[in-house]
């Protein structure tokens, strides 16, 4: 995640949300808090579940702190 211009991101945990069947490692990642237009990254390795024909997939990435949520959900493919 990246912090706007002029507003820091307080710290964070990032989960994220998978098909079914498949697994995220770790779980959760934790993100520092981040200064004003700088980035964090959470890396996560996934494995896919049994193919089920559509040839792609919605994974969400949910960050949540101390009294807010942001998500974010790219198709992947």
């Amino acid at each position: 995640m990246t912090a706007a211009r002029r507003r820091a991101v307080p710290a964070s945990d990032v989960t994220l949300t998978l098909p079914k069947g498949w697994t995220a490692t770790p779980a959760t990642v934790h993100l520092p808090a981040s200064a004003p237009g700088r980035t964090r990254t959470a890396t996560f390795t996934v494995t896919s579940g049994p193919a089920d024909g559509t040839r792609s997939a919605r994974i969400t990435a949910t960050a949540t702190g101390d009294g807010w949520t942001g998500g974010a959900s790219p198709p992947w493919r």
